[in-house]
């Protein structure tokens, strides 16, 4: 079967690197379905793609190998790893993301790529290990025989840990979407009985749906993927709350299960 190679990067579009990426993984993967989920991923800040992949690699069939580049790290000694995962490989450095990873995705299992073993710190790519290593190691592990695993094993206890959670009662922003959505860093298991939330310029109701709150309004629910949203109904409610992603708002929720940024 073909492999399906999914990418998400800070690369953003303009510049040459995802068509590089690209040309490399065709030259020796030429029947590859490659989709782009994103190259505008937080630049420099590789622990904001968690919820994206949260919500996008985890629908992905197994055999699927995911490429995830944010890498400020980029030509140092930080390990690179390919991840086993039930959604495919993924490969990706070992820069915090991981070690979150590894919190919030089940039956994970964590390998050092081989391929720098055998390269001298000379020889070592500089500024573009998104192609000439993980793309690389992604290409190598894609034409290995099924069930081949390369690399040693790396205890998820070792991973880095760059990560700070948010204090107890305070909400992370880590999306604002294309329609002006807030989408807050709670991720809910069994909905609340109710949310309060102190710091909004007016009064927020908590809804099941859109439509319970007329045009022009704004309310708060859980999505379809599981995280809180501040939405105003067919509007932006970017426009009416002055956020931004990375902000923390005051946040009060009775009851329910959830999983908090």
């Amino acid at each position: 079967m073909s492999p399906i190679i999914t990418l998400s990067t800070d690369f953003g579009t303009k510049d040459p690197y995802v068509g590089a990426i690209k040309g490399v993984l065709l030259s020796s993967l030429p029947d590859a379905t490659i989709i782009d989920l994103t190259h505008e991923l937080d630049v420099f800040e590789p622990c904001k793609a968690l919820p994206f992949l949260i919500d996008t690699i985890a629908w992905f069939p197994p055999e699927s190998f995911h490429l995830v580049i944010v890498d400020p790290g980029v030509g140092s000694d930080r390990i690179p790893l390919q991840v086993a995962s039930p959604f495919g490989w993924i490969f990706l450095p070992d820069n915090g993301l991981p070690a979150l990873m590894n919190e919030w995705f089940q039956n994970l299992s964590f390998r050092e790529i081989p391929y720098l073993e055998s390269q001298s710190t000379k020889k070592r790519s500089p500024t573009f290990q998104g192609r000439d290593l993980f793309a690389k190691a992604l290409i190598q592990q894609a034409k290995a025989k099924k069930g081949t695993l390369l690399g040693k094993l790396v205890s998820p206890e070792s991973l880095t840990k760059s990560f700070e959670p948010t204090p107890n009662g305070l909400c992370r922003i880590w999306n604002i979407d294309h329609f002006g959505n807030i989408l807050l860093g709670y991720h809910i298991s069994d909905p609340p009985q109710k949310i309060t939330l102190p710091d909004a310029p007016s009064f927020i109701p908590y809804v099941q749906f859109y439509q319970d709150v007329p045009i022009g309004e704004l309310g708060i629910l859980v999505n379809s993927s599981g995280w809180l949203e501040i939405f105003q109904r067919e509007g932006s409610a970017k426009k009416h709350w002055d956020l931004k992603t990375g902000d923390k708002i005051r946040i009060h929720l009775e009851g329910g299960q959830y999983k908090a940024l």
